[in-house]
């Protein structure tokens, strides 16, 4: 056996010398020949289950499949002399073969090839390797590894090794990562190219044929006597493992960090026989998560061992610790893929997470961290809170978001007109931003019921009269049909029935309304004195100045000389108690002529006449 090739847990596809390739679709539990007679196969390289090519060592014959082995077509025989040593595909159609002294190059499959001569000069050029249709390596028997970044058409020489012994084969896990292995359990490693080597202590000194990395950690070594060193932490440390085989071991396949396929002389195929190996894939739930929104954590687990699994354990965990376990249970085949929700989070912080499996037989590669991002829900600004009269609408609006949802209003709209009816009214509005995360917020409005003024009234009046009314109880006043804002004015009536209308303005500007009511007075007749006599001489007969009708209720009552003096200013006259006797400063007012003005102060009369004093 000189090569094993998987393209995946159960595809996979080996050489038996001379002629026969074997082939497996089940992980390696059957192995089923195809031979192509006459030939001498000693490399092979498969790009999927179904395509594959094989090369002859003697007549440098390339080989190619599209059915998984079926069949067979020769796709090119190689003119040149001398042995065909490796071939090798990175997709469908660009693919190399190192001959012992050209190196052959297709970009369509195998249908054509071009070669140049190998790199090395007279030394003889084995193993090849590339990562894509430009980039790879190959090793020549002087001990230099090659670099091509060009197809293989142009070489750069990087020597691996000057001490005794030869190099046997390399393996490039990328452009920069490369182990070497050779002669005397040398084991050389580089992590720029091939530009700087380092010597990994193997532990043996026997000769080493094979390696292989899963990863950057996980690799396998094989060689010569059944000869296996494993390695999980990059080959810091191999581990010395026994394979029960006494042949010499050449050609190693990973398929994953816990299973690995060697092939040897006598047509020894061995398997590390990971029974069960379950291993987290990927994280395929939300990534970004509106912060306390809850969201399942949905993983894709895959079988890589070679046995059923019925049950597992997965804990989720974060930087605080364990959040929860989740018990599986199903029937996953070998190289069987599964997606499974393993229970929900409320995300508090933008962190990394990891799932851990438990459960199955080996205990490396059995975690996966993912990254889960927190989104924070958006800051909602509403206005308010606002205060309104009752009967009138308030715009209540909010902002911050890209859209809004009122919740007790039916309305999408960033702003809103309201006309509330209880004393204080709570309107929320939902506030979603470009992630559909939401927030809440709230916008109190509250109704202010308007002072109730009181206006003074009813009155009444006589014609001519000015009346005072007055209203209270608010801040500010407007008088709709005198034009005046006084809370106290002198009106002039002039129908039987007056009405004056008030609006009554409290702190926040509400109104209420309120009005008084001047009306014409039945009893209006006012006295009339004319021109008036009487004989202040002592006998008891017209004494007095008799104003007939007035009664004594806020009167005034002036008397005057022909020229103007005031002689004498009585109030409340009454005709009885209070009265003029035509006494002035103490004197009788001499006979003549005097004037009086009374003053009815209830209706703002004025009654102006003469006197005609006499003795």
């Amino acid at each position: 056996m000189d090569k094993v090739d998987f393209v995946d847990g159960n595809n996979g596809f080996t050489l038996m010398y001379p002629d026969k390739i074997l082939s497996t679709t089940n992980g390696g539990a059957l192995w089923s020949p195809q031979v192509i007679t006459g030939t001498s196969l000693n490399s092979l390289s498969f790009v999927s289950p179904l395509v594959g090519w094989v090369l002859d060592y003697n007549y440098g014959s390339v080989y190619k499949t599209e059915n998984g082995g079926l069949t067979w077509v020769m796709q090119y025989t190689n003119p040149f002399t001398g042995p065909s040593y490796d071939i090798h595909f990175v997709d469908e159609s660009y693919g190399w073969v190192q001959r012992n002294d050209r190196t052959l190059f297709t970009t369509d499959g195998g249908v054509t090839w071009d070669s140049v001569p190998s790199p090395g000069g007279g030394s003889s050029v084995f193993k090849i390797q590339f990562f894509n249709a430009t980039d790879g390596y190959c090793l020549n028997t002087n001990n230099t590894l090659y670099k091509s970044s060009d197809g293989g058409h142009t070489w750069i020489p990087k020597t691996i090794w000057s001490g005794p012994g030869y190099m046997n084969s390399f393996f490039a896990l990328d452009e920069n990562m490369i182990w070497a292995i050779g002669d005397n359990g040398l084991i050389r490693h580089s992590q720029n190219g091939g530009d700087t080597w380092i010597t990994q202590n193997s532990g043996i000194s026997t000769s080493l044929k094979g390696v292989v990395f899963y990863d950057s950690f996980n690799g396998i070594i094989a060689g010569i006597g059944g000869t296996i060193l494993s390695t999980s932490d990059g080959g810091t440390t191999w581990i010395t493992n026994i394979s029960g085989a006494g042949t010499d071991l050449y050609s190693l396949e990973m398929v994953s960090a816990g299973e690995a396929w060697v092939t040897g002389s006598s047509g020894v195929i061995l398997n590390s026989y990971a029974n069960t190996d379950l291993q987290t894939e990927a994280y395929v739930g939300e990534d970004s998560v509106c912060s306390g929104d809850l969201t399942s954590i949905i993983v894709v687990a895959k079988n890589h061992g070679t046995s059923p699994i019925t049950a597992a354990t997965f804990s989720l965990s974060d930087l605080s610790g364990n959040l929860f376990d989740f018990n599986w249970t199903g029937n996953m085949q070998p190289g069987q893929t599964e997606t499974i929700d393993i229970g929900y989070i409320s995300s508090t912080q933008s962190q990394n997470y990891t799932v851990a499996i438990s459960g199955d037989a080996i205990v490396t590669n059995n975690t996966y961290t993912f990254f889960v991002e927190q989104l924070v829900a958006p800051n909602g600004i509403v206005s308010g809170p606002h205060t309104i009269c009752q009967g009138d609408s308030v715009q209540i609006s909010v902002s911050g978001g890209i859209s809004y949802e009122w919740i007790n209003n039916s309305s999408n709209d960033a702003s809103i007109y309201v006309q509330p009816t209880d004393a204080s009214s709570l309107y929320i509005v939902k506030v979603f931003d470009q992630y559909n995360c939401i927030n809440y917020d709230t916008v109190q409005v509250f109704l202010n019921s308007a002072s109730n003024g009181i206006a003074s009234g009813p009155h009444e009046y006589c014609a001519g009269d000015s009346v005072q009314i007055s209203v209270s109880g608010g801040v500010t006043y407007e008088w709709l049909n005198i034009a005046s804002t006084n809370s106290t004015l002198y009106v002039t009536p002039d129908a039987d029935t007056n009405e004056y209308f008030v609006v009554i303005y409290d702190t926040y500007n509400c109104k209420s309304y309120d009005t008084v009511f001047v009306v014409l007075s039945d009893d209006c007749e006012p006295p009339v004195f004319a021109n008036l006599a009487f004989s202040p001489n002592g006998d008891l007969k017209n004494d007095y100045l008799y104003l007939d009708g007035l009664d004594s209720n806020s009167n005034t009552v002036t008397i005057y000389s022909r020229w103007g003096d005031e002689l004498a200013t009585i109030l409340n006259y009454d005709n009885v108690n209070v009265r003029w006797d035509g006494m002035s400063n103490g004197q009788l007012c001499p006979q003549g002529t005097y004037y009086y003005v009374v003053e009815i102060a209830t209706t703002n009369h004025k009654l102006v006449g003469w006197i005609q004093l006499v003795y």
